[in-house]
């Protein structure tokens, strides 16, 4: 595990990553087109529930993902002034 797995563990323990939320819009897309191409048989109203759990999970999915993309930056940005301050012989606190 890596110091972004970590920090993301720590802070976002019940939260899940970017990977399981769009893993979980792969598999509600596909019985949605299996739905549509007549391999599935949905009514009306679960038709209209599964969109609507693919749009929240649309959202839920670019909120993940934001998420991971600012902690790897804060991260980086983190290692870079860590490894500045130890070049300059300082003690790694701003």
């Amino acid at each position: 595990m890596d110091d972004e797995d970590r920090l993301f563990e720590e802070l976002f323990t019940d939260e899940l990553r970017h990977e399981q939320v769009q893993d979980m819009r792969d598999a509600l897309e596909k019985r949605l087109a299996a739905a549509r191409e007549g391999k599935l048989e949905l009514s009306a109203e679960e038709r209209a529930e599964l969109e609507r759990h693919l749009t929240i999970l649309r959202q839920e999915e670019a909120i993940a993902d934001f998420v991971e993309e600012s902690l790897r930056a804060a991260v980086r940005r983190r290692q870079m002034l860590d490894s500045i301050d130890e070049g300059e012989g300082g003690g790694g606190e701003l």
